[in-house]
């Protein structure tokens, strides 16, 4: 194993080391995540199961504990089943279906109250006052709020109805976060701006309400009094337990639209961290098919291999002499002259020591052209001396056989 490793590239191998460090550092911070749950409460805002400053914990078990019947839903809203008068709470929604703005249109007009905190969905205020106008939501924000002149208010909790109760117990409202209605139009606001000098008609209200067929609508514009974080400043609590109805109702909070029981389906149902793990894994693997992808193929070359072709020396050799100082030519050229001065004096008969007038004379005899001896005897002062002996040389070598 060692040594298939130190094969890998270097490169590879610093890729494929740093792809595993990634990797145990996402299992070693999962794993300190799982070891110390609960020091570091986490969840999506605005929802029942988050204990976070922004969820609504404490909202579902005040609710729990006045003797509602508190439920989550983690279905979607259009095959949800709602009993006769009960309460369905839809806070902040992260994502919404089309299919749920009928279902809940049903729910409403046969009896049931719908409680909207935040921003409410695209097309649910149209769909639910149909031909009357719907109230206009603005991300302005009303920081304290009292109850309207026009707000029903009742002596005892235990009389509460669907309506005389919204401000029981209430008479200040804290709320720092966005969302307000600066017109209601077929509503009824119950709760507004405690600063604004304006009329009913025009002033920045936090929470409306309507009666739409058999039930009962109520628009809070932030979620903000609701949640953990401010649901015991003022009134809050109070103005919280008001909004769900008569004591003893069944409550549902919407959490299949802040994702959970969203699983998805194949890959999309894992885990963020499993997710980035697998992703991490599959990139070290392709590094390594990458890496070992060099060694696959035949133990040897099919063709046979051949020497390098001659022009390579020839074009070395050209090089040479248009660049070399004329008195190296000489020394260059000096064993070719020695191999065509053995061919000629063997060619002619003569030792190879004899003078060169002696080689010239003899060779004249033998009929052996004149520039031909001369090219084989003179030293080559320039390049094209030097390719003459060349020539020379070959000459005599071959007719010397």
């Amino acid at each position: 194993m060692r040594e298939r490793w130190r094969l890998v590239p270097r490169g590879w191998r610093v890729a494929a080391v740093c792809a595993i460090c990634l990797i145990l550092a996402g299992v070693l911070v999962r794993l300190t995540s799982v070891v110390t749950e609960g020091s570091a409460p986490e969840g999506p805002d605005s929802s029942s199961f988050s204990p976070t400053p922004n969820g609504l914990a404490a909202f579902a078990q005040l609710l729990s504990r006045q003797g509602d019947q508190v439920t989550q839903l983690t279905v979607p809203l259009a095959g949800a089943s709602f009993p006769p008068g009960s309460t369905l709470v839809v806070a902040a929604p992260t994502s919404w279906e089309s299919a749920s703005t009928p279902a809940l249109v049903r729910f409403v007009h046969s009896g049931g109250r719908l409680v909207v905190a935040g921003e409410p969905p695209g097309g649910l205020l149209a769909s639910l006052f149909g031909a009357s106008p719907p109230p206009s939501w603005s991300a302005a924000s009303v920081s304290v709020s009292k109850p309207s002149p026009r707000a029903p208010s009742v002596s005892a909790p235990s009389s509460r109805s669907a309506e005389s109760s919204l401000t029981f117990g209430v008479s200040v409202v804290d709320s720092t976060g966005p969302g307000s209605f600066r017109t209601v139009g077929a509503a009824t606001a119950f709760l507004s701006s405690a600063t604004s000098s304006s009329s009913l008609s025009v002033a920045p209200h936090l929470a409306v309400y309507a009666r739409l067929g058999k039930g009962t609508v109520v628009l809070v514009a932030s979620p903000a009094p609701l949640q953990d974080r401010m649901i015991e400043r003022a009134d809050n609590a109070a103005f919280a337990i008001d909004i769900a109805g008569t004591r003893g109702v069944s409550v549902a909070f919407d959490e299949y639209d802040h994702g959970y029981g969203r699983t998805g389906s194949g890959v999309g149902g894992l885990p963020p961290w499993w997710k980035a793990g697998l992703l991490i894994a599959l990139c070290a693997a392709a590094v390594w098919m990458a890496s070992a992808s060099r060694r696959f193929g035949p133990p040897q070359r099919s063709d046979r291999s051949l020497a390098p072709s001659r022009i390579g020396y020839v074009d070395a050799v050209a090089t040479l002499l248009s660049t070399a100082p004329h008195d190296r030519i000489g020394p260059l050229a000096s064993p070719m002259q020695r191999r065509a001065r053995e061919a000629l004096c063997r060619r002619v008969g003569i030792a190879m020591d004899a003078p060169d007038d002696e080689i010239e004379r003899t060779a004249a005899v033998a009929g052996i052209p004149s520039e031909l001896v001369r090219a084989t005897l003179s030293q080559p002062r320039n390049a094209d001396d030097f390719v003459r002996t060349a020539r020379a040389s070959s000459e005599l070598a071959r007719t010397s056989r």
